[in-house]
């Protein structure tokens, strides 16, 4: 009977975290749109702490499509020379751009097109 119980709170948890997961999820998806919005209004206004703000929540908006991205890295290039207090967000921007260009191996492959061994 304690088998049971305990299936039971394990299932319980992992509902409940996949609920929390899914939610989080569908908010990034609704908000993409308007985050992107208040960027491009942000650097129409040549505002730091507003292009700051909103990039850094474009960056961890896990559907922000290729071309977005390389556009808000072209932006946080030519504003890092002026505001070196972008420099941190080019690193992230940075990142997700590897993130993106990754390669993934493929069965009968050695590893992909770019190795680096």
């Amino acid at each position: 009977m304690v088998l049971f119980y305990s299936l039971g709170l394990i299932l319980l948890f992992a509902s409940i975290v996949y609920f929390y997961v899914w939610k989080d999820n569908s908010k990034d998806r609704a908000n993409l749109e308007g985050q992107w919005n208040e960027f491009i209004k942000a650097v129409d206004a040549n505002d730091l702490k507003k292009i700051k703000m909103s990039g850094s929540k474009l960056i961890f908006n896990k559907y922000l499509g290729n071309q977005k991205l390389n556009f808000l890295i072209e932006v946080i290039n030519t504003k890092s020379a002026e505001f070196p207090e972008l420099k941190e967000l080019g690193l992230y921007a940075f990142n997700k751009k590897l993130h993106y260009d990754r390669i993934f191996p493929s069965s009968g492959s050695s590893g992909g097109i770019k190795q680096s061994w």
